[in-house]
């Protein structure tokens, strides 16, 4: 967990890893979140990969996106268009049109709502099934997991 993923903290040891940002605990069920004043107006959310991307990604963010459904009042389908998803999901490599370039470690950073965009890094050697795989390695399902959180 102390490796760099996105722009955003991971809770270590009870120590945010990224100063500035605050964490806020769900007295429910234990976990964190971040809040930055902007929300979802709306349960029922439509996500989209943009047209290029790898398309074996789509079965581990549908599972991410089941996992956030079954533990949350959200539920997500799949949208025809990309431009009408509330949730936009592309690969990009390097410098894109967002003005976060990725950086060597960089897997992926996405953006609070209404803007709705996952961004993963296209130059990343991407996983799509992380039960067989190893620890240093970059599954899809386990990063849109954490960039999603909804």
């Amino acid at each position: 967990m102390v490796k760099p993923r996105c722009n955003l903290p991971d809770l270590v040891n009870g120590t945010l890893i990224k100063r500035g940002v605050k964490l806020v605990r769900n007295p429910f069920n234990r976990s964190y979140f971040t809040y930055v004043g902007s929300k979802w107006e709306k349960f029922n959310l439509t996500w989209a990969l943009r047209s290029g991307s790898p398309p074996e990604a789509n079965l581990p963010i549908s599972f991410a996106l089941k996992t956030w459904a079954d533990s949350s009042v959200f539920r997500f389908s799949k949208a025809s268009l990309f431009e009408a998803a509330d949730v936009k999901i592309s690969f990009y490599s390097g410098i894109h049109y967002d003005n976060i370039p990725f950086e060597e470690d960089d897997l992926a950073h996405s953006f609070y709502p209404p803007r709705g965009e996952l961004h993963f890094n296209a130059d990343v050697t991407w996983v799509v099934d992380f039960r067989g795989s190893h620890c240093d390695t970059a599954d899809i399902e386990t990063i849109a997991f954490h960039e999603l959180g909804v």
